[in-house]
C-alpha cells in the first residue's frame, strides 16, 4: 500500500503599496507561515487550490504556496 503524504507550505506576507514609503500609519507590516500537512487521497491536487481566493488576500497583500510532495512507505506511520 502506498501511501501520499503532501506537505503544504503557505507563506503570506503584505505587498507593499508604495515602494518609495518611509511609513506605514495604517499598520504593521505582518509575515505569517502557515503549514499544512495533509493524508488524503491520491486523487486531491492541492496545486488546483487558489489560496488567495481561500484566504482571501488583498490586493495590497501576497500569498507565496510551496507545495512538496512526498511519498513514504506505511510502516513509517507506525
Amino acid at each position: 500500500m502506498t501511501v501520499f503524504h503532501n506537505s503544504i507550505i503557505i507563506k503570506y506576507t503584505l505587498k507593499p503599496s508604495n515602494p518609495m514609503a518611509v511609513s506605514n500609519i495604517y499598520g504593521q507590516k505582518t509575515k505569517y507561515r502557515i503549514t499544512l500537512e495533509l493524508d488524503v487521497q491520491d486523487d486531491f491536487n492541492p496545486r488546483q487550490i487558489d489560496w488567495d481566493k481561500v484566504l482571501e488576500i488583498q490586493e495590497d497583500e501576497s500569498c507565496e504556496c510551496y507545495i512538496e510532495d512526498v511519498d513514504l512507505p506505511q510502516y513509517y506511520y507506525n
